[in-house]
């Protein structure tokens, strides 16, 4: 080692040795450190995935890699013996095979054991072992290997797998139950030699079940995939089945049972159940179910001789299928018997079908019957549905070796009968071998490659139901048969179709030389179909009796074809050894039937429209005999045994039914007409081989071929064509009905005529109505010379009704010359001559429209019938459900009739007065003056509240008579007698005279029930009606009855009696005379004349007393008699009442002693208003005179004083009417009383303004007058307060101002109206208040002082419902706990005034919001307040505030404008992308405008000066009546708002008046604008790729981000004003630090402020425009950054991608060789050193 040491070249190799090791160990870690391509794609989870090779058929799809083992032959070429070319199969990809993945090897599974079972280890290769009792193998599978023969008898149930190998033979007997694990295949045979035996013939068997499959052959399916469910049979090995189940397994492949090539299968008896072959790893896994449900068998000597195949299922979608059993392209299947039925199948042939190599023989075995011909297959219903056919191109697709033509091949596959459309490649590139897809077109073929056109071929005539049982594509051979069960005349054993082309010549296979047919196969014939498609569907419908089938396959079902049996090898039913037959095929003649109407049309034939032909060889004379199926009409004929061209003649003959006789049709041959046939007569040689080319069949078979058809002369497209004439016809009833009601028995007549000709000339059909033409009559029509008739006796019918008869029916028959016709026809009733009875004079007409149905194979009748109506020309028509016509005779009835009367009163005036409750008596009576012993005819009283009155005539005699009169009218003559009134109700009424009343009465007479019986009434109708000669002008006919009352009213006068003095008053009298006229001015009252009457009589002087005992008090009243007035009328001699009279009132007596004053009093006398009947009388004091000689003086007197005379016994006093006095002095008093009242004005619904309302006070006699004195006129203050003296102030005291002023005593009426006449102040926007406020005074003169005092004074309203004033109780104090108050003066309230309370209109104002940037997007979410311009101190007044809705609609609800303000919009919060207005919105007031819906518009000004004369220029005014009924129509709409939903037009929906905003659209907002820069903070350049959001600060929502650019980033309406937002960047780009966040916020007005993130130049402000900047990293940092996103690889990575621990171990070792290295140098530097030394 020292050696070692010390040689320096060795040193130095080592260490430039251990560096390149130190290199090499590093690498790996260097690419674990910075990661690599395979290292992310390991991290994601992807694969490079290798599309693995997938068979194109299944097992079938070996046929692109077929015959590996055997040098790379094609299946169809080692099959046939025949090779196509030398050439090595090319690679996958070179074929483009979709290669699939190989799935992992699933873990060992161990099965639970079961609860109920004997766990055991049991032994391998053990002979005799016995299974007894429930026992689970723990050492599974159970294995036998090697040579050795073994049984294994299971009695009971066995958890376990069986795995048999290495030439081992098992036989497996017992009863039992073999349950695999679920793992794999139950049982799995692999290895020559090697063999299982399941079952002892005639014995019971075991049960094997619960098998998932094993991986399958190499070569089968590139070994994807389970296969073998139940048993699996591999590898040269064999599987004898003589009893037992294989039952509920499952595979990919061969369910049940899976044998591989070069293996051996034979099943003698037991049953294959329930399995299925399905996909094993889910629908979206890559692995697809495959063929055999039951069995899958791949070898060439398959053997089932016995045994049940039943209810085995394959879910496959890609290959052929195999329900049962599937034979793959190496086996051959032989079975002796079997019968084939109830299998299902998605694609085609339910029971068998065969795929593009197979050869199918169904061979015949003769029966022990002699002649009998037994089939060595029955197969028949079967179903198959057509809707699945298999996703595998090379199945859509082939071309094998033809059978007959030696190195021939021809085309098969499923593409004859789906056709080649585009839809069916996009299907089959989702399936399997997708790459022979080339160009959107199939390719099939290794050295060869052929081309499919995409053509339709036989997909257009070809039908599923012709392939329910059997489906072939290459060669079949199906034997005669005649032992099935078949319906009564069937001749064909099989129905079917047959396609094929001829043998490829090139490449490109189109449908160049396509044959097609549909065929059959008579009973008792064979066929042999080759190098084509055979589709059969058997007649049979059950099995012939006595018969066994050795094997049973039923319910079995397939995805694709074949739900029993699908072959792609070879399949020979019957004798196992080969055979060689000769076949003569039948041919079959095709014959078209047609069918036209009798008017030319062709008919659409469908599946009911079958005819019976007999077809017979003129030559033999044998008969044949057909039937039509949708217009195909094929007779199937036995074939000619020698080549050759072959002409036949037959005679053709149709049978038509009795059915089809009756139903119209009518044959065009038959006699029979000559048929002439050209046919040529092909042989063939057709060999089925086995893979290993052994032939089974050898088929010599003649084809006979028809070239041309021709029946009779007929020649072109008709040649071969039958053509039947149905005749169309059709029938129509009329019934005619009877019904007899109350009459004798008796024989009725009906007479029809047809009127189609002369219709036209009859009605008028015009507008869709039937109307007879003025000069028709239907009746007379039917009658004339009637078509036909028709009798109907019907029985009496006096005791009870007759039912309808329909003893006639009119029938008619139609046979139409052209699509459409029409009939009419006229039907009536004879008349009889039979007294009182009706007969039915209605008329029918019936129209009857023939018309060919849709299918053009019928008539379409339709029946429509009027009837006529009297007095009417259009007719009615009757509703559809009454088919026929009805006459109804019954007797006659007579009614009476009423005599209207009425009764009035009416005035002397000819004023109607009201009944009142009182009712009159009339009587009328037969004819003229009669006597008082006459019977009255009919009586009664009024009604007392209508004064009417019918009398009721119940003799139908007067009826009878009108009705017999050829007019049915007649005059008859009747007396009316009023009963005389007595009492008080005769005053002032009178009653009539007897009257003569001439009646016309018109009698018409119709049907109608009583008590359920049918009558013809005869009601009697009062036409006219004259009362005295006088014609009664009422339109009812009613009698008018007038009664006369005079109006009547009296009046009764008092004054007033005052005596003054020391002694005692003496009685005294006064005088009241009617007086011609009122005294003139200046005129003595003497000189007026005294009234004269209508006598010329003057009027006598009333007097009135007063007994000096009435006035010891010193007053008295003088009451008058009263006067009666009457108004008898406006005639010369009757005395009227009514106008004005006037009386003088004196008093009587001694000059010296009496006040000679005079009163001249003015009675107005009419009609009160109230009631007519009576005559009121308004008294008014016209004035007073000193004495008789003296002119009259004025007087008014308040209200309730009377005219006053004064007495007395000294003589010294003044006396005046008009002047109050003092008695003691007796001077004239001068003093007055003032008092002032006020009133509240009340707005309701907005702010009442200073002068918005004017009032009047004014001075009444009566509290009901509307007119009187004005007192004072003011207008209202800011606060309501209507004060009169501000307008009339007569006391002159500015502190005190009162209004009213009082210089004598009385009581005195006042009543505040408020003026709504002056300019501005009708406002329509106010509802007026309709309250009269009264205020009333009363003045008394102080005895003791002379002072004229105020006594009482109150306000009150009046009542005007109960004509009465109200005292309001509220004015005086504590008027509720103490009623006492209420009238004593001294407890008024001197603050409480009577409120009138007025009502602003309701009204909505609305405005529309929107956006500067879309003057139509209307902003939800705006708020506005709405304000009133007032000019007083306190500024303008808030209203009411809104937001902004849907559409952008801003609503003030009930906001009340007024027609003299002034208002505004003045903005408070923004929507959303939008800033607050700075502004308020323009001026606007409210105008008058009758012009608008709802009475008012909006006016807008820009000054808030308010121009009275502006506004009313700027009003539509309306007459005061307008505005009246205006502000009625408004209040109305208002209370119809509450009901109904209707909106009335410029209001809303409520009823509120509507007002609208539209100046410049409304009102309008700017959007929020923010731009955002991204510069570089050192060269301020554009950043670009920096990624930046905006956030809101308090939620974190995000509102927008974006990748920044060149260019500044411009948010217009995103950002909203008052929220904090931040602008934050969350990548920066390249090699730039991220920058911080900035926290910004918008006001109301738009302006952007930076609340946080500007320091170290982060970021900056300008205007509205935000930038943000990006600062460069250092290097350090950058480099940091990229570790920091540098993937960290977990440790197993590490060590997966280093080689396991090679890599640490090397540099472990290179630490230590240089540990030492340093150690050794060391000493040799330390042992230099010393050697020096």
């Amino acid at each position: 080692m020292t050696k070692l040491l010390q040689n320096k070249p060795i040193i130095k190799f080592l260490g430039i040795a251990l560096s390149i090791l130190l290199i090499v160990a590093l690498v790996p870690q260097i690419n674990i450190a910075y990661g690599s391509k395979d290292d992310v794609l390991a991290d994601t989870g992807t694969e490079e995935s290798v599309e693995g090779t997938s068979d194109l058929e299944g097992t079938e799809g070996t046929e692109d890699t077929e015959s590996e083992e055997e040098g790379g032959l094609s299946d169809e070429n080692a099959l046939d013996g025949e090779i196509l070319g030398e050439e090595e199969p090319p690679t996958d990809e070179e074929a483009g095979i979709m290669a699939t993945a190989l799935p992992e090897e699933n873990p060992e599974v161990i099965a639970e054991t079961p609860v109920d079972t004997t766990p055991k280890g049991l032994a391998n290769n053990e002979d005799g072992q016995t299974i007894e009792g429930d026992v689970t193998n723990t050492s599974s599978p159970l294995t036998f290997s090697g040579n050795g023969d073994y049984t294994l008898t299971v009695n009971g149930t066995l958890h376990s797998d069986i795995k048999v190998t290495g030439g081992a033979e098992l036989t497996i007997v017992g009863a039992g139950t073999i349950q695999g694990l679920g793992n794999s295949s139950v049982i799995v045979v692999s290895g020559s030699n090697s063999k299982v035996t399941l079952g002892a013939e005639n014995d019971a068997g075991p049960t094997i079940t619960g098998g998932k499959g094993s991986e399958g052959p190499n070569n089968f399916n590139n070994g994807t995939g389970t296969v073998g469910g139940g048993v699996f049979v591999d590898n040269g090995a064999s599987f004898i089945m003589h009893s037992g189940a294989i039952t509920k397994n499952e595979a990919g492949a061969g369910g049940g049972v899976f044998v591989w090539n070069g293996c051996h299968f034979e099943m003698t008896g037991g049953e294959i159940s329930s399995n299925k072959a399905k996909d094993p790893d889910g629908e979206n896994g890559p692995l697809r179910a495959h063929e055999g449900g039951g069995i899958f068998t791949d070898a060439k000597d398959t053997k089932i001789t016995g045994g049940s195949i039943i209810n085995n299922e394959t879910e496959t979608t890609t290959d052929w299928g195999g329900g049962g059993i599937y034979i793959n392209n190496n086996g051959t299947l032989m079975i002796p018997s079997a019968l084939i039925t109830d299998n299902s199948a998605a694609g085609l042939g339910g029971g068998v079908a065969g795929c593009p190599h197979a050869k199918i023989i169904i061979g015949e075995n003769e029966t022990t019957s002699t002649g009998q011909l037994e089939s060595s297959a029955a197969v028949f219903k079967n179903t198959a549905s057509g809707t699945s056919y298999p996703l595998n191109t090379v199945l859509r697709f082939n071309v094998p070796a033809s059978v007959v033509s030696s190195g021939k091949n021809v085309p098969s596959g499923d593409f004859f009968l789906t056709g080649m459309g585009e839809g069916e490649i996009a299907k089959l590139l989702n399936g399997e071998n997708p790459g022979n897809v080339v160009n959107g077109k199939l390719t099939y073929g290794w050295s060869t490659k052929y081309t499919l056109e995409n053509k339709d071929y036989a997909s257009k005539s070809f039908e599923v139901d012709l392939a329910q049982d059997y489906y072939c594509t290459l060669a079949s051979y199906i034997s005669a048969d005649n032992t099935l069960v078949r319906g009564d005349g069937e001749t064909l054993a099989w129905r079917g179709f047959e396609v094929g082309l001829p043998p490829v010549n090139d490449t490109a296979v189109s449908d160049t030389g396509l044959w097609s047919r549909e065929i059959g196969i008579p009973v008792g014939q064979s066929y042999e179909s080759h190098d084509a498609t055979l589709c059969l569907t058997n007649t049979a419908t059950a099995d012939g009796s006595n018969i066994a089938r050795s094997v049973i396959i039923t319910g079995n079902k397939s995805g694709t074809h074949g739900g029993g049996i699908a072959c792609n090898g070879a399949i020979k039913f019957g004798k196992f050894d080969k055979e060689d037959k000769t076949t003569v095929n039948p041919y079959t003649i095709s014959l078209t039937k047609k069918i036209v109407n009798s008017l030319g049309d062709p008919l659409h034939i469908g599946p009911d429209d079958v005819f019976r032909f007999e077809l017979t060889d003129k030559e033999t004379n044998e008969r044949y005999e057909g039937y039509t199926e949708n217009g195909n009409l094929q007779f199937t004929l036995p074939g000619f045994d020698a080549e050759g061209v072959k002409e036949k003649t037959f005679s053709l003959k149709e049978c038509l039914t009795d059915k089809q006789k009756e139903a119209g049709f009518v044959s065009s041959i038959p006699d029979g007409i000559d048929v002439l046939v050209n046919l040529s007569v092909k042989k063939e040689v057709a060999r089925y081989k086995e893979k290993d080319n052994n032939v089974l069949l050898t088929s010599t078979t003649y084809t006979t071929e028809v070239s041309s058809v021709q029946i009779g002369n007929q020649s072109g497209d008709d040649a071969a064509t039958v053509t039947n004439t149905l005749n169309l016809k059709a029938s129509v009833n009329i019934p005619v009905t009877k019904v007899a009601d109350g009459i004798p028995a008796e024989t009725f007549t009906f007479g029809l005529k047809d009127v189609t000709e002369s219709i036209d000339s009859l009605v008028d059909q015009a507008d869709n109505k039937i109307t007879l033409r003025d000069s028709t009559n239907l009746a007379e029509q039917a009658l004339t010379a009637s078509d036909k008739t028709a009798t109907i006796a019907v029985a009496d019918s006096t005791a009870e009704a007759v039912p309808g008869t329909d003893a006639e029916t009119f029938k008619f028959d139609y046979a139409p010359t052209t699509a459409e016709e029409t009939h009419w026809y006229a039907i009536a009733e004879q008349p009889g001559t039979t007294a009182d009875v009706s007969y039915d004079d209605t008329a029918y007409l019936v129209k009857v429209d023939v018309k060919l149905a849709k299918d053009k194979r019928s008539l379409e009748t339709t029946k429509t019938i009027w009837k006529t109506v009297a007095g009417q020309r259009e007719l009615v028509q009757l509703p559809e459900t009454e088919i026929g016509v009805s006459f109804n005779n019954v007797a006659m009835k007579y009614d009476g009739f009423n005599l209207g009367l009425t009764k009035q009163i009416l005035t002397t005036l000819e004023k109607s007065l009201p009944l009142n409750d009182r009712t009159f008596s009339f009587a009328l009576y037969e004819g003229e003056n009669p006597t008082d012993a006459m019977t009255p005819i009919a009586q009664g009283t009024t009604d007392a509240s209508t004064g009417k009155l019918n009398l009721q005539i119940a003799d139908g005699e007067y009826a009878k008579g009108a009705f017999e009169e050829a007019s049915h009218e007649k005059e008859f003559t009747f007396t009316l007698k009023e009963t005389p009134l007595e009492g008080d109700a005769a005053n002032f009424i009178t009653t009539i005279e007897p009257a003569t009343v001439k009646v016309t009465l018109s009698a018409a007479g119709q049907r109608t029930t009583e008590n359920g019986r049918s009558v013809y009434l005869v009601t009697p109708m009062v036409k006219t009606v004259a009362v005295d000669g006088i014609d009664v002008e009422v339109a009812n006919n009613d009698i008018m009855v007038t009664n006369r009352y005079a109006p009547n009213g009296t009046w009764q006068f008092q004054a007033k009696k005052f005596f003054y003095g020391l002694g005692e008053p003496s009685d005294c009298s006064f005088s009241l005379v009617e007086i011609e006229r009122a005294p003139g001015e200046d005129e003595a009252i003497s000189s007026i004349a005294v009234k004269k009457d209508l006598e010329n009589k003057e009027f006598t002087p009333l007097v009135a007393s007063v007994t000096k005992d009435k006035l010891a008090t010193g007053e008295a009243t003088i009451e008058f008699p009263a006067i009666t007035y009457v108004a008898e009328g406006k005639g010369k001699n009757q005395r009227n009442d009514i106008g004005d009279h006037y009386y003088l009132v004196t008093e009587n007596g001694d000059d010296a002693a009496k006040d000679k004053t005079a009163y001249v009093i003015k009675v107005t006398v009419a009609v009160d208003e109230n009631d007519r009947a009576k005559l009121t009388a308004t008294e008014t004091v016209r004035g007073y005179a000193d004495d008789l000689d003296s002119a009259l003086n004025p007087l008014v007197l308040p209200e309730g004083e009377r005219p006053t005379f004064y007495n007395t016994d000294t003589y010294d006093l003044i006396s005046a009417a008009s002047y109050s006095v003092y008695a003691a002095s007796g001077e004239p008093v001068d003093q007055v009383c003032y008092v002032d009242p006020k009133i509240v004005k009340n707005l309701e619904g907005r702010a009442i303004k200073s002068g918005e309302f004017a009032f009047k006070l004014i001075q009444v006699a009566n509290y009901n007058d509307t007119e009187g004195e004005l007192i004072s006129a003011t207008t209202n203050d800011e606060f309501g307060m209507v004060d009169f003296d501000k307008a009339n102030n007569v006391s002159g005291d500015l502190e005190n101002p009162s209004c009213l002023a009082y210089t004598k005593p009385g009581t005195y009426y006042y009543r505040v109206i408020e003026d709504t006449s002056k300019g501005g102040m009708n406002d329509q926007s106010v509802l007026y208040s309709d309250q009269v406020i009264t205020f009333t005074t009363v003045i008394k003169q102080d005895e003791a002082t002379g002072q004229l005092v105020c006594t009482d004074m109150y306000y009150g309203w009046w009542d005007a419902a109960t004509n009465q004033n109200v005292r309001f109780d509220e004015q005086y104090a504590d008027y509720e706990t103490q009623p006492g108050n209420i009238g004593d003066m001294s407890k008024l309230n001197p603050d409480w005034h009577p409120t009138i309370n007025n009502k602003a209109r309701p009204m909505d104002l609305q405005v529309r919001k929107t956006s500067v940037s879309d003057r139509d997007e209307g902003l939800v979410g705006a708020t506005y307040a709405l304000y009133m311009v007032n000019e007083n101190p306190q500024g303008d007044i808030w209203l009411a505030e809104a937001t902004s809705e849907e559409g952008g609609w801003i609503t003030y609800k009930n906001v009340s404008l007024a027609t003299n303000n002034l208002y505004y919009f003045k903005e408070t919060a923004a929507p959303a992308g939008h800033t607050v207005s700075e502004f308020r919105s323009p001026y606007f007031y409210l105008v008058e405008d009758a012009t608008s819906a709802n009475g008012y518009a909006l006016k807008y000004t820009d000054t808030k000066y308010f121009d009275a004369a502006e506004v009313e220029a700027a009003a539509i005014p309306m007459a005061a009546a307008e505005a009246q009924a205006l502000q009625a129509d408004i209040a109305a709409q208002a209370e119809a708002a509450a009901t109904d939903d209707q909106t009335q037009p410029g209001h809303s929906a409520d009823g509120n008046i509507l007002l609208t905003y539209d100046k410049d659209g409304g009102v309008y907002d700017e959007t929020t604008q923010v731009e955002v820069n991204k510069l570089d903070t050192r060269t301020h350049e554009w950043v670009e790729g920096a990624k930046l959001v905006i956030l809101e600060k308090e939620s974190g929502k995000e509102v927008a981000s974006w990748t920044s650019g060149k260019a500044p980033q411009k948010l217009a309406k995103t950002l909203n004003v008052g929220t904090t937002y931040l602008l934050r960047e969350v990548q920066a780009p390249g090699e730039y630090r991220l920058a911080n966040d900035v926290e910004f916020v918008i006001d109301n007005y738009g302006n952007v402020t930076i609340t946080r993130g500007t320091e170290n130049g982060n970021a900056e402000l300008s205007d509205n425009t935000i930038t943000l900047y990006d600062t460069m990293m250092d290097a350090e940092e950058v480099e940091q950054r990229e570790r920091e996103t540098t993937r960290e690889v977990p440790l197993d990575t590490i060590l997966a991608q280093t080689g396991d621990m090679l890599p640490i171990l090397g540099i472990g070792l290179i630490v230590l060789a240089s540990l030492i290295a340093l150690i050794v140098a060391g000493r040799r530097r330390r042992e230099g050193k010393d050697d020096k030394n």
